[in-house]
């Protein structure tokens, strides 16, 4: 009976982490598979924890073009808090053509997360 108790208390132990462990995830809207130089467009940024809004720091946008030169090139666009819990916009134009690629950074637990490639023509 002791094993059995000792058994259980150390799987509650075992799963109590990952039960407690509420990550933030970050979704992207409004971003365009083409565009062209200079042509701005509004990016929507929300914020969950458990599919509810969670505020914080607000996120940064961050547009990366190895193309240019070897060092590559980064641009930075912050975003502002809206009306609604969690969610954050910016205006974001890619200064110059070729292929971009779009990052949002929580800069509350200062993770990256990826949303793909964006062609970019002249103007």
């Amino acid at each position: 009976m002791h094993k059995l108790i000792a058994l259980g208390v150390l799987a509650a132990f075992a799963t109590a982490p990952a039960a407690l462990a509420k990550e933030r995830n970050i979704a992207l809207a409004g971003k365009p598979g083409k565009t062209t130089v200079g042509k701005a467009w509004t990016a929507t940024v929300s914020v969950t924890i458990d599919r509810q809004p969670s505020t914080g720091k607000t996120p940064t946008i961050r547009l990366l073009n190895n193309s240019i030169s070897t060092a590559g090139r980064v641009v930075s666009v912050a975003t502002r808090a809206t009306a609604m819990p969690g969610v954050y916009r910016a205006r974001v134009a890619f200064p110059t053509a070729g292929t971009w690629r779009v990052v949002v950074v929580d800069r509350e637990t200062n993770r990256a997360y990826s949303f793909g490639l964006t062609r970019v023509r002249a103007a």
